[in-house]
């Protein structure tokens, strides 16, 4: 038996989330709330290790809702969701804006069973609708129950050529009369000549009518005509919950699936295709054109990677800036870079990308808004501490050890914090995990023993006018580290400003900027109050208009924003790298973290921080690097 199993048709409702017509006045077991958690246990005795959710209502709040649980659970890898066929223009900019790139929208659905007529797909505007679809390659989900619904999915098929369709349930064969096969049986066969045509094995129980009796054994003939016509290339799984409760139990639907479709295929294996994600139904997970959506899920994360290397490349030269601002105190260029990365720059990205940008805030709870600022506030300390211990230990050093802290607690805290600590304990996945953070401290504690010889080395060949202060530096770079893990926590937080954000009509890949935006003025805000309170400490408030060497007033701007612009610019990676990596999601942190450090190192030895340093204390540095990127990567792995 395949180790891994795809169900591609699981349904869940909920009456506060979206309107269920079909629902209204059932007297059955139907009509009240169903969400994934009810579904955990038997999935699990089913042996169903991956789930795609599949449309319940003709409307977009139900959508939203399926990618909300889809990003929200691990064991969901896709949404066959709902669009207005009959409005193209709609269509077309919900794909456009949103659906279109969203890694976990698989496919659509309409509930065409519930229309009056049969052929409510060919109309024009629909048909239109339809070849948009086609032309994204995003495939459609035939709820059809008459043998008219199966001959409008083939005038379909003729007038949008490239439409991918799948007929759920079989499009009800005669199951509960026992006819072999009639009508059904010819248009099936005639719709198993066109290789763009997809059927889903699922619903079969509640199809015979014979609710809580029916047998495996009443099901066979029509999946063996499935497999036959369509072969197993073509041919899906779904346990159609919770609706299959009707007709019995989730784990008795998938046993007798598996069942028969074990004994019908030979033992070489080829039941597999059907049922796991190895072969017809790995493609995460609608499960059909295996190859172009598997391909199009790989695109998604190397675009994903290449964006987290991006930003963490950016975020680890953004200091390096710093080195050419000439005649101004420290306390003027980082506000100057301040102003420029955590308040201009998010506000701008917000106000280009989020349609009705203040609408938006103003829909949102003020405690989320309250909770991000706070964790933005509390980061914005943790990075001035940042700043001031790079001026003591270096770049190198600096991004090293705060990174290290940064990557494990960001990893770490939050699954504190939500009570998961006993769950991530208690799984593989997590036990790699916190291997990772065991390594990202001894990357940090090599990182350490490095500079501590590189202090020593340096202050017995020339112990005056060391710059380079290590004890004091490496305090506060490690409180530096504590306090940026807050940020992760501004990003949990604000995740209603990214939901309200879509509802307004944001894409998916900019829908994170207005959290940034809210949670950076937390940090703008204690890193100005402390710039100025040195300012007038130390009596220059005069570097904002003149610089101490001649000609420095301009580049010392243009360098202090530039310093701003890169640090910020992380964030618009990062920010697109969560939208392309979908269910890889969990890697983002830790690579990003990484790639922080190596562009660090690289800067640090190319400004020459490490000269006349001996061969070894190199060593022991590059050691130290080499251990957080694999502790990094290993993090990134561990949910996978």
């Amino acid at each position: 038996m395949s180790d891994t199993i795809i169900d591609t048709h699981v349904h869940i409702w909920r009456f506060d989330k979206a309107e269920y017509a079909w629902l209204k006045g059932d007297t059955t077991c139907l009509n009240r709330n169903y969400e994934l958690a009810e579904l955990e246990e038997e999935r699990q005795a089913a042996g169903v290790t991956g789930g795609m959710l599949v449309q319940a209502a003709n409307n977009r709040e139900d959508t939203e809702w399926m990618l909300e649980n889809a990003y929200a659970t691990e064991w969901i890898k896709g949404v066959v969701g709902w669009l207005p066929l009959e409005d193209p223009d709609t269509t077309e900019r919900w794909l456009t804006e949103g659906y279109g790139a969203d890694p976990y929208f698989k496919g659509v659905r309409h509930l065409i069973h519930d229309e009056a007529d049969p052929r409510w797909l060919l109309q024009d505007k629909v048909l239109e609708s339809l070849r948009l679809l086609a032309q994204k390659d995003i495939p459609y989900d035939l709820v059809g129950v008459l043998p008219e619904h199966i001959r409008t999915a083939l005038a379909v098929a003729e007038k949008v050529p490239g439409l991918r369709m799948v007929f759920d349930h079989l499009n009800q064969p005669p199951i509960a009369t026992g006819e072999r096969f009639g009508v059904w049986g010819d248009l099936m066969r005639e719709a198993s000549q066109n290789e763009l045509l997809f059927v889903k094995i699922s619903g079969l129980g509640t199809t015979s009518k014979n609710f809580g009796h029916w047998k495996a054994a009443d099901l066979e003939p029509y999946v063996e005509f499935a497999l036959q016509y369509f072969g197993e290339d073509r041919c899906l799984c779904g346990g159609d919950w919770p609706v299959s409760m009707l007709a019995g139990s989730y784990e008795r639907t998938w046993k007798a699936y598996q069942d028969i479709i074990y004994g019908l295929l030979d033992a070489g294996g080829e039941g597999e295709a059907v049922l796991s994600e190895c072969d017809a139904v790995l493609s995460v997970v609608i499960t059909i054109g295996y190859d172009s959506t598997y391909k199009k899920a790989i695109m998604n994360v190397t675009i994903g990677l290449s964006l987290l290397i991006l930003g963490g490349i950016s975020a680890g030269s953004s200091y390096v800036p710093m080195k050419g601002v000439k005649g101004w105190a420290w306390e003027s260029l980082w506000a100057v870079q301040g102003l420029m990365a955590w308040l201009l720059l998010p506000f701008l990205l917000a106000f280009c990308t989020i349609p009705h940008l203040m609408s938006v805030i103003g829909s949102v709870p003020a405690s989320t808004l309250g909770y991000t600022y706070l964790f933005g506030f509390m980061w914005g300390v943790g990075g001035l501490a940042w700043g001031i211990a790079v001026r003591y230990i270096g770049l190198s050093l600096g991004f090293s050890i705060a990174t290290g802290f940064l990557s494990s607690l960001g990893t770490l805290v939050p699954v504190v914090v939500n009570g998961q600590i006993h769950e991530i304990i208690s799984t593989a996945s997590g036990k790699i995990t916190l291997l990772s953070v065991g390594l990202s401290l001894v990357g940090i504690a090599i990182c350490g023993k490095a500079g501590l010889r590189r202090d020593r080395e340096r202050k017995s060949s020339n112990p005056v006018g060391e710059r380079f202060q290590f004890r004091k530096g490496l305090l506060i770079a490690l409180a530096a580290g504590v306090l940026a893990a807050c940020f992760a926590f501004g990003i949990h937080a604000g995740d209603p400003i990214r939901q309200k954000a879509i509802e307004a009509g944001a894409s998916p890949v900019w829908a994170s900027t207005p959290i940034f935006f809210i949670e950076l003025l937390g940090g703008i805000t204690v890193n100005l109050l402390y710039s100025l309170y040195l300012n007038k400490k130390n009596n220059t408030f005069s570097d904002y208009g003149s610089a101490k060497e001649r000609g420095r007033l301009v580049p010392n701007y243009l360098l202090s924003s530039l310093m701003g612009t890169l640090w910020y610019l992380q964030f618009v990676f990062y920010g697109m790298a969560a939208f392309f990596m979908g269910q890889y999601s969990f890697a983002n942190w830790s690579v990003h973290m990484s790639f922080m450090v190596v562009a660090s190192n690289l800067w640090g030895y190319f400004f020459k921080e490490w000269e006349g340093s001996s061969a070894a204390t190199i060593r022991w540095n590059n050691a130290g690097i080499l251990v957080l990127v694999i502790a990094g990567v290993i993090m990134g792995m561990a949910s996978h």
